[in-house]
């Protein structure tokens, strides 16, 4: 007798007895599948951002290679103007005298190297423009004036003549020997100062000794050209000797004396200037204009008399130096 095979699950019960745990198999399988696909896609992105944060948004220098934005202010016309302005108003303010603050300015220290031959003299710096001592009378006063004694580039040593200071290792002493300084013992005042600063001049130091009256010389050259002697043992005698030879005679020039002095190379890193007389406003004018690349320290002493004063006093304030007023040969 034939029997009929069931066609469904319904029908069929070992279908019906396997249907169920082989859907909860896959359907398990299927879950465990979808849940690895999200964790590994999870991950994925968190590793993107990751690298997206650290390589690009991670602040200035972070990733490798790649830096933040550089930022730039920006400035208008109008406050750039109000800038300038107020670079110019400091610019303005007076030089000072004699202690270096304007009265202007309190506190304010500013440097005598910046200012023009022109705001002191009313003139220019090129050789032959002449200036009024009468511009300037009364607008500088008595005693030392300048940035301070010193202030040569050499470092290092010092120096010392007439009691006024200067630093530096190459000296420069340019000494007036007109025929006024043959009265009052003045000459003799001056060889006994020259011959103290001589000899305590270290060893690692130079120096030149220039004589001016009409003309200029310099001590115990034979070529008459400016070179510098070591200041050993052996070199000061033989300077202290001829620093006794020196006579006075003729007017009082400066200005050869000088272009001897800044034609020495190296070049001083500082110059001593002397002088008991007056001389022409024109070679103030020259002294600076020779020194106006350079800005050796000059040091002014007006000695005995003090009628060159207001030019010495500008000469000094130019250069960066002192001035001085010695009275009378020192005991």
């Amino acid at each position: 007798m034939a029997s009929s095979i069931p066609t469904s699950s319904s029908e069929n019960p070992i279908l019906k007895a396997t249907a169920g745990p082989l859907l909860r198999t896959w359907a398990s399988r299927i879950l465990v599948v979808a849940l690895a696909v999200s964790v590994i896609f999870h991950l994925t992105g968190l590793m993107l951002a990751s690298v997206y944060r650290l390589g690009l948004g991670g602040g200035p220098g972070a990733g490798t290679g790649t830096r933040a934005p550089v930022e730039f202010a920006v400035v208008s016309e109008a406050e750039l103007a109000s800038l300038q302005r107020g670079a110019e108003v400091i610019s303005d303010v007076p030089a000072p005298i004699g202690d270096g603050v304007s009265s202007e300015s309190p506190g304010t220290r500013l440097t005598l190297d910046d200012m023009k031959a022109s705001d002191l003299l009313g003139g220019g710096d090129a050789p032959g423009t002449a200036f009024s001592a009468s511009d300037i009378s009364g607008s500088l006063g008595d005693g030392a004036v300048g940035a301070g004694a010193g202030g040569g580039g050499g470092g290092g040593g010092g120096a010392s003549f007439f009691g006024v200071e200067a630093q530096g290792n190459r000296f420069a002493y340019i000494v007036d020997v007109s025929g006024s300084m043959s009265v009052g013992g003045k000459l003799e005042a001056l060889q006994k100062e020259l011959t103290q600063s001589v000899n305590t001049l270290l060893e690692t130091s130079e120096l030149a000794i220039v004589p001016f009256s009409s003309q200029a010389e310099v001590l115990g050259s034979t070529s008459g050209k400016a070179t510098w002697i070591d200041a050993n043992d052996r070199n000061k005698k033989g300077v202290t000797r001829n620093i006794a030879t020196l006579r006075s005679n003729g007017g009082t020039n400066p200005s050869p004396a000088f272009v001897l002095v800044f034609s020495m190379r190296p070049r001083p890193d500082a110059i001593y200037f002397m002088t008991d007389g007056e001389f022409p406003e024109q070679i103030a004018s020259e002294i600076m204009a020779l020194n106006a690349e350079y800005k050796i320290p000059i040091h002014c002493i007006c000695f005995v008399s003090d009628g060159a004063a207001d030019m010495m006093k500008v000469i000094a304030q130019k250069s960066g130096g002192t001035y001085t007023f010695v009275p009378g040969p020192r005991p």
